[in-house]
């Protein structure tokens, strides 16, 4: 590994965090494991020895990120990922040395001698328990090196043969196998703290030499780390006082402020503009907001000791916007990061690529629209046409909550972009709560808060006659009379409680027994075809065939044998054996759309 200056190793740290929650809002990170290869981090051009593993570096920058609060466990369609938490925008909107001195508390507090966040080292316990010691002792070593000179690794590894960490206890110091797994364990472990963490995280400098790795302290990552330890000390001490003698503990130290040099060259470099593509080249100096965005909006072509190499397209323009991230964000943080240097002719270019990109919209609902024959184009493709139900206007649609995911997924892949409008909630597919709306149980809620505004007073008046008479004609006939099954129901029940027997909702209790009695007849008379036929069925004993509708809107058709009927309740219900759930099943008699008498 060459010899490289401070902060690079730092800022690229930052970076490849950032891209992990890139990855991580597109779905693609797993959980708990990432899988992430080491062409994916801007450290594995610059930062990563030999002796360590690329793929860890994955595993530490997802650590990092799940103590930190800032990703946390999700299921998304069946897969295992990491997801966004609020935390993280606050995160990215940092500077970049309150970047890192998150990153090294969080790294202090929960990974620094934890033993997940260690290399995987197959041993008895007996035995793994050094390596928290090691670890230790690393930190300890490291807090106290000469700031003026190099040191060569041979001093750490003498330091742990004094400490006893290179001995091998007595029960597996006769086994061939052990002492040798148990050096080259020891070995790995010094690779991966003093070539990898310390490094990363800003504490020291290292070189290659004839005799092997040399280390140099930073003035600033040597002063962090030494109040981390004293902070440390400290507070194990308090809590020994405490315990004997009832002292409050101490205060936290104060941990030395992180400052980076400047750097004159700036931290966004733009190519030549091209029709077909935009080249930006982000260098480690740069925000790690930038990386975000890119990773989101961009192409990752390479990576290189200056820096990291995105291409811009129509075609990823489209990706990003996807995912919540537009152009005019993505040019906000690159001219907050170049001092407001955004050259003309790449503005130009991609707002002409935007301009180029047929874009449908969705609202919270999910009603999409688009420009002039693109939704009548699509509704010839199969894929497009299941998953929605168009409006009358041909020009307006409207998907689920459960087909959303893969409608987005498709229009991708034709080359679209879904855009949530700015007064609607952001969507992300595949996390969306709870279950799907059936046209059905829309309809039944619209119809619902039409009747509760006109006869209860203060509420709001919302315009939902359009979309209401829009859905009656989309429902196909038998969807529709279940439905308005379903509304009748409620309706009776609302004005049995007295909200039909006056224009207020203060009505008096007179008013309320009148609408009772009216609304008990109007259903008695509603339900007369439907008690013949069920009391004809329980007399001869025969089977019939319910069409019903539940209170989700949810339309079934059952084979069902009636039991008895229960007329004093309210509502009414009947009771009968449902061949179909195989269980006895009460089903509400305003709520039966159809039935028919099996013929034996």
């Amino acid at each position: 590994m060459e010899e490289t200056s401070w902060p690079k190793l730092a800022f690229f740290l930052l970076h490849d965090c950032a891209r992990c929650l890139a990855l991580a809002r597109q779905q693609q990170l797993a959980c708990p494991a990432p899988h992430l290869s080491g062409d994916q981090f801007a450290l594995n051009t610059v930062g990563i020895s030999a002796a360590v593993p690329p793929t860890v570096l994955g595993d530490f920058c997802v650590a990092l990120l799940q103590a930190g609060g800032w990703i946390r466990p999700a299921r998304v369609r069946e897969a295992h990922v990491w997801e966004l938490t609020p935390a993280v925008h606050t995160w990215l909107a940092q500077p970049a040395p309150l970047q890192l001195q998150a990153l090294r508390e969080v790294w202090w507090r929960h990974l620094a001698t934890a033993d997940q966040a260690l290399p995987a080292l197959a041993f008895p316990e007996a035995v793994a328990r050094r390596w928290q010691a090691v670890a230790r002792a690393w930190y300890a070593w490291s807090a106290q090196l000469p700031l003026d000179s190099w040191t060569s690794q041979a001093t750490v590894k003498v330091h742990l043969r004094r400490l006893g960490l290179y001995h091998i206890p007595v029960p597996w110091e006769n086994l061939a196998h052990v002492p040798p797994a148990i050096t080259h364990s020891l070995e790995r472990l010094n690779a991966w703290l003093g070539q990898g963490v310390l490094l990363w995280l800003g504490f020291l400098e290292c070189r290659n030499s004839n005799a092997g790795p040399e280390y140099r302290p930073l003035a600033e990552g040597q002063a962090w780390l030494r109040a981390a330890l004293n902070d440390n000390m400290a507070t194990t001490e308090a809590s020994a006082v405490t315990a004997q003698e009832q002292c409050p503990v101490l205060e936290r130290l104060p941990l030395p402020a992180l400052a980076f040099p400047e750097d004159p060259e700036p931290p966004i470099v733009f190519e030549s503009p091209a029709t077909t593509a935009v080249n930006i080249q982000v260098r480690p100096a740069a925000p790690a907001a930038c990386t975000y965005a890119l990773q989101l909006l961009g192409e990752l072509r390479q990576f290189t000791p200056s820096g990291a190499h995105y291409r811009l397209t129509s075609a990823s323009l489209a990706v990003g916007r996807h995912w919540g991230v537009t152009a005019l964000q993505l040019f906000y943080q690159l001219a907050l990061a170049n001092g407001g240097e955004v050259p003309p002719a790449v503005v130009k270019q991609v707002h002409t690529w935007e301009a180029e990109t047929p874009v449908i919209c969705a609202t919270a609902g999910y009603q999409l629209t688009a420009v002039q024959d693109v939704l009548p184009g699509l509704r010839r493709r199969p894929a497009f046409a299941r998953r929605v139900c168009f409006f009358p206007d041909a020009q307006t649609a409207w998907v689920s909550a459960t087909e959303a995911p893969g409608l987005w997924a498709y229009l991708r892949r034709l080359g679209y972009a879904v855009q949530p409008e700015p007064a609607s909630l952001e969507f992300v597919p595949g996390l969306v709560p709870g279950k799907a709306v059936t046209a059905e149980a829309l309809l039944v809620a619209l119809d619902t808060v039409q009747f509760l505004q006109q006869h209860v007073s203060g509420l709001a008046q919302l315009p939902l006659e359009s979309l209401s008479a829009s859905l009656r004609q989309v429902l196909p006939p038998e969807r529709l009379l279940a439905a308005r099954q379903l509304l009748e129901s409620q309706v009776e029940t609302l004005t049995r409680a007295g909200l039909g027997a006056t224009a207020t909702s203060e009505a008096s209790e007179s008013s309320r027994e009148v609408a009772g009695v009216a609304a008990n007849k109007a259903a008695s008379d509603s339900l007369q075809p439907t008690l013949a036929l069920l009391q004809q069925a329980l007399a001869h004993g025969t089977p019939v065939l319910l069409t019903y509708i539940d209170a989700q809107a949810q339309v079934t058709r059952r084979r069902i044998r009636p039991l008895r009927l229960e007329l004093q309740q309210e509502p009414p219900v009947l009771v009968a054996y449902c061949e179909w759930r195989g269980a006895e099943r009460h089903f509400r008699l305003d709520r039966i759309v159809a039935l028919d008498v099996v013929q034996t």
